[in-house]
């Protein structure tokens, strides 16, 4: 009950200033942080002086108002689906959650299909009483299709708390969504065929055991989103790039040193960590109509692949042709499949798979030849930087994923950051 309790409190945002509502997402957090370890049943937390759980939901409202306090109705439906939706999935799924989810054996049937009817309810409700101009025929289509989708993402084994995740893209989701104009959206035609191409190489991709059914829902998301940002051109690289992926990462499995849980295959993290930027480049694109612009951002988003690939191909056939490896920026040697460690073969491989990309990208005309020469420098800078990072930080504070991400992110920005010189 304390989950659902404080979802009263979301009521009063029809009524409070900016400064009235921060001060009390302030309190929130200070009692999360030096009161709530008090009352806590758990004795690591009381340890602590803190509850986990308490201060991330706090911590979870405060970034929903500080990035959408010009829309406190999102904030109010996303808190209600934080609230109801996450706190009666627990409930009903400890209490009716004998058939599990095939990508998630933590999380159920019974407890996905309470956060949804819950969460869209009390979504809803929050949405029309904190901003009366919304129908309610609008606020029941925006709680239903964003309690829809924090469902999914809260079913996902991210790792990650479910508190701050459900809140971030809950409400970036509702906040899109909220201002989209139907009429206008680009290229509408190509969302059928994105999303069933999607399914059809997902469900490949199982049959192959390439991916889990995590793999497969995060997958077939970023793919759609990429295939309707940049059609077919875009996502015949990302296919490349998975293809390259996966092929390596199988090859000589069991010699490896650094080999991938699940025999190998591709959970939902590891498509976000790599196709996260990827599809956030793309979709920016998509929305800008400056021709200028939005060759950048296919620059950044050629880039962002070409990273992926080089870091990912590096990594795995490093592992198996790669007998002296080291660590950057000292070049001080370190055993075969330590975290952040190169080698000459694993980079010669690893620049030879963003070298395909990239003259991919060049071949069906998504870049020019000066600009695929800049994605291929920034993506041969950006994979390097997971050995650099290894270095410096503590391996604890740095997952795989995380490394990954940081790859990605890393390329792009170097290649928008070069591409800014010239364009």
């Amino acid at each position: 009950m304390e989950h659902i309790a404080p979802v009263g409190f979301a009521f009063t945002l029809r009524y409070l200033t900016l400064p009235e509502a921060f001060l009390g997402c302030a309190f929130a957090v200070a009692y999360g942080l030096f009161i709530s370890g008090r009352s806590t049943l758990r004795p690591d937390e009381a340890r602590k002086g803190y509850s986990v759980g308490k201060l991330s939901y706090a911590l979870g409202v405060l970034l929903l108002l500080l990035f959408f306090h010009s829309s406190l109705a999102v904030v109010a439906g996303v808190w209600g689906i934080l609230a109801l939706g996450d706190g009666l999935s627990t409930l009903v799924g400890r209490r009716f959650g004998r058939a599990r989810l095939p990508w998630n054996r933590e999380k159920s049937w019974a407890g996905s299909a309470a956060f949804f009817l819950a969460g869209t309810a009390a979504a809803a409700v929050l949405i029309a009483w904190t901003d009366p101009i919304i129908s309610w025929r609008a606020a029941l289509a925006l709680a239903a299709a964003t309690s829809l989708v924090c469902a999914l993402i809260e079913s996902l084994p991210f790792g990650l708390n479910d508190n701050i995740l459900i809140c971030l893209s809950g409400g970036a989701f509702m906040y899109l969504l909220s201002r989209t104009r139907w009429d206008m959206l680009p290229h509408p035609e190509r969302l059928p065929l994105a999303l069933a191409l999607n399914v059809a190489c997902g469900l490949t991709a199982l049959a192959l055991r390439w991916v889990s059914w995590s793999g497969f829902a995060g997958g077939v998301v970023i793919g759609t989103l990429i295939y309707w940002s940049l059609d077919w051109k875009g996502f015949l690289l990302l296919v490349v790039f998975f293809v390259l992926g996966s092929a390596t990462s199988r090859y000589r499995y069991h010699t490896k040193p650094a080999a991938q849980e699940a025999g190998g295959r591709r959970g939902a993290r590891h498509a976000v960590a790599n196709g996260l930027v990827p599809a956030v480049l793309a979709l920016a694109a998509l929305f800008f109509s400056e021709q200028e612009r939005a060759s950048r951002l296919w620059i950044g988003y050629v880039a962002s692949v070409a990273t992926a690939a080089a870091d990912t191909v590096a990594t795995e056939l490093g592992q198996v042709f790669g007998k002296h490896p080291l660590l950057l920026p000292a070049f001080r040697p370190v055993p075969v499949g330590t975290v952040g460690a190169i080698s000459m073969a694993g980079s010669a491989l690893g620049v030879a798979a963003a070298l395909l990309i990239v003259q991919l990208a060049y071949w069906v005309e998504l870049v020019s030849w000066p600009q695929a020469a800049i994605a291929l420098m920034a993506a041969a800078a950006g994979s390097l930087a997971e050995s650099y990072l290894a270095a410096h930080v503590p391996v604890v504070a740095l997952t795989n994923e995380l490394m990954n991400f940081l790859n990605t992110a890393i390329g792009a920005g170097l290649a928008l950051w070069l591409a800014g010189f010239f364009y």
